[in-house]
């Protein structure tokens, strides 16, 4: 399902979201296709990872994920901070108000997220509560 959305998510980026704002002393915006492939393979190869650990241990496998995750990470960090038009602008983490706000988000991310997928699993698998209870 994710697959087809995605496919015409990006094809309305390509083709709408350039003219949607323009910068005035650059003329048309410009997108960091190299860095939102680069977010996309780190990201990516790091759920992989954490989803195959439980179920598989430390294999070759998640072990190679995991490197694949770090090798991606480390290229978007070093591409980011050369590009005028960074789709991850690396200067914004110096501000330290900013630097408090996404480390509030990424915790309410975490947050979010374990109590919408393992909360549930951990009531139904561990304190043997009914899908319906437990959600």
């Amino acid at each position: 399902m994710n697959l087809p959305v995605g496919i015409v998510s990006l094809f309305f980026v390509w083709r709408f979201l350039p003219h949607l704002r323009h910068v005035a002393h650059e003329g048309k915006m410009r997108l960091d296709w190299p860095g939102a492939a680069l977010i996309a393979v780190a990201l990516g190869a790091l759920q992989m990872f954490v989803e195959l650990l439980p179920k598989h241990g430390l294999t070759v496998e998640s072990g190679g994920l995991l490197a694949l995750a770090a090798i991606a990470g480390t290229a978007l960090w070093k591409w980011e901070k050369r590009r005028d038009y960074a789709i991850l602008p690396i200067d914004m983490f110096r501000n330290k108000a900013l630097a408090a706000l996404f480390t509030l988000a990424i915790l309410g991310g975490f947050t979010m997220f374990s109590l919408l997928f393992y909360a549930p699993r951990l009531f139904q698998g561990g304190f043997g509560m009914s899908p319906k209870d437990a959600g």
